[in-house]
């Protein structure tokens, strides 16, 4: 049945592609080497991602990629081989599309998920409200990529080595909002999302999202980012549970001819009964990278573009953790209930000299709260990074 199924899918691939003029087509590769030293030692990456565009007629188009990844250390070196973003978008009537294949996927908070998915997705409108609608799957992403840790059994198919794929887990989402919203908003969404755990047996975990997100001008340079979240979990053995999130985001682009910005901004999550079950997981700073389950955050920062080819930026975040929860860390004082985290200091700069060739460089520092929710004469925490990417 395996031969026969795999047979269909090459044969398929092949009428797909034979049915693509050569002038439609292009190919390429991109690049990327990026080093990184910490304080927890040195780390380099590199990163093949071989790709393959094609126009199917005048309504449709595919996009193939692949990733091969090499990471090593003083110590080891490991090698990955997967499949990158890969999709066909056929549009059939202008304003409506659907997708296929492996495509990327953020939810509207920042607070549930974001990554690369499998799944299908619809984007049209509902009478005045522009809408889309997706249906995905997780049990074909590699796990290190996907980084979904809800349980226990989760925790445990991620430390064990000779497992590659993620945790199957099912995503549906529907999100809506008008066109044209009302004279004092930029944007306004609902969307909905209902993650089901696949596993079965004793230890799984269902969650369902509702977020709301409005932007809010305030004259020429001022702007505000509103977003709330409210999660049910329910795990398996347990009682039904709530969780909130939310974060509010201030822009101020100053007058005159830089293109610059400053911002503000403040995000928390619950932590009570597991913590706000985030999918993926999603770090909450550079150089100190908890999830946002049971911590509340606020950053302050300044990003400017003094030409097309460079561009910098430059921001302090401060951490706190609620009584009830917050993230685990090795050197956390298990006898201390201070909320103070401690605060980080990251820039980064990025030189791109041409159109084909980016240049990253960042550098950062975690300040712990030593003698207060950390053990004492706890350490810095440092950050190096650099990286090349060239398409060619």
């Amino acid at each position: 049945m395996t031969r026969v199924r795999r047979r269909s899918g090459l044969a398929a691939t092949i009428l797909l592609l034979g049915a693509v003029s050569a002038r439609a087509a292009d190919f390429g590769l991109a690049l990327s080497l990026a080093p990184k030293v910490s304080d927890e030692g040195f780390n380099l990456t590199v990163l093949a991602t071989p790709w393959f565009s094609a126009l199917l007629g005048e309504s449709g188009d595919l996009y193939l990629s692949g990733i091969v990844k090499l990471e090593t250390t003083f110590e080891s070196a490991t090698v990955l081989l997967d499949l990158g973003r890969s999709q066909l978008k056929l549009r059939p009537s202008p304003g409506t599309s659907w997708e296929f294949g492996r495509m990327p996927f953020a939810d509207e908070s920042g607070f549930v998920a974001s990554g690369l998915l499998d799944g299908a997705r619809w984007t049209g409108s509902l009478g005045s409200l522009g809408a889309s609608a997706g249906l995905f799957y997780t049990g074909l992403l590699n796990k290190k990529s996907a980084e979904i840790v809800l349980t226990a059994a989760d925790g445990a198919d991620f430390l064990d080595a000779d497992r590659f794929f993620a945790p199957s887990r099912l995503l549906a989402v529907l999100s809506a909002g008008p066109r044209r919203p009302p004279a004092f908003l930029s944007r306004l969404s609902v969307q909905a999302v209902g993650q089901f755990d696949l596993r079965g047996g004793s230890d799984t975990l269902h969650s369902q999202y509702l977020t709301l997100a409005a932007g809010i001008p305030a004259g020429d340079a001022f702007g505000f980012d509103l977003t709330a979240v409210l999660a049910l979990a329910e795990p398996s053995g347990a009682d039904l549970a709530v969780h909130a999130a939310g974060s509010v985001q201030v822009f101020w682009d100053p007058p005159g001819t830089l293109r610059d910005q400053a911002y503000l901004g403040i995000r928390a999550a619950t932590g009570a009964d597991g913590g706000f079950p985030n999918v993926t997981a999603l770090e909450q700073g550079r150089v100190f990278t908890p999830g946002p389950a049971g911590l509340a955050s606020g950053r302050i920062g300044y990003k400017v573009r003094p030409s097309d080819a460079l561009a910098a930026d430059a921001q302090a975040v401060g951490f706190l953790r609620f009584p009830d929860g917050g993230p685990a860390d090795a050197d956390l004082d298990p006898g201390s209930d201070s909320a103070w985290l401690g605060a980080e200091l990251y820039a980064s700069l990025t030189w791109t000299p041409f159109s084909d060739l980016s240049v990253l460089a960042g550098a950062g520092i975690f300040l712990p709260a030593s003698g207060g929710a950390f053990l004492p004469d706890t350490p810095a925490r440092w950050l190096l990074s650099a990286a090349a990417v060239l398409s060619l």
